[in-house]
């Protein structure tokens, strides 16, 4: 019985880590600006691989980030006021309509010994165009 929950876990990682490889060889985890595409972004020590990533959008569209990371965090969407949790070694993915023009910021703050922390580090610059 523990050698199936073992396999079933280590397949469940190689889905995740074939999901997120499939989009990094797509491009989609360049720093630089992502425009209505999926960008994925890792987050290392609660920081992102290659610095803030900048998307830009039109209202209506889509906005879709999957983020892995390496630290148990919590990541938000500031203005649009969600959070989901993220597990080291585990993936997170947003889909949401970009339904509110402005700037915004998506942050991961890290969870020490089960405690929030505060301070969050900014993962994506979110600029909606009316």
């Amino acid at each position: 019985m523990q050698s199936r929950k073992a396999a079933a876990a280590v397949g469940a990682a190689l889905v995740v880590f074939a999901v997120v490889l499939f989009f990094v060889l797509r491009g989609g985890s360049s720093s630089g600006p992502t425009t209505k595409g999926v960008t994925v972004i890792t987050l290392h020590h609660g920081m992102p691989v290659g610095g803030v990533h900048d998307i830009t959008v039109d209202v209506g569209d889509p906005v879709q980030v999957v983020v892995h990371s390496d630290i148990r965090a919590n990541v938000d969407v500031h203005g649009y006021d969600f959070t989901k949790p993220v597990k080291p070694g585990r993936t997170v993915s947003y889909d949401f309509p970009a339904n509110l023009d402005g700037e915004f910021e998506m942050e991961a703050h890290p969870v020490v010994n089960g405690e929030e922390q505060e301070n969050g580090n900014q993962i994506v610059a979110l600029t909606v165009n009316p």
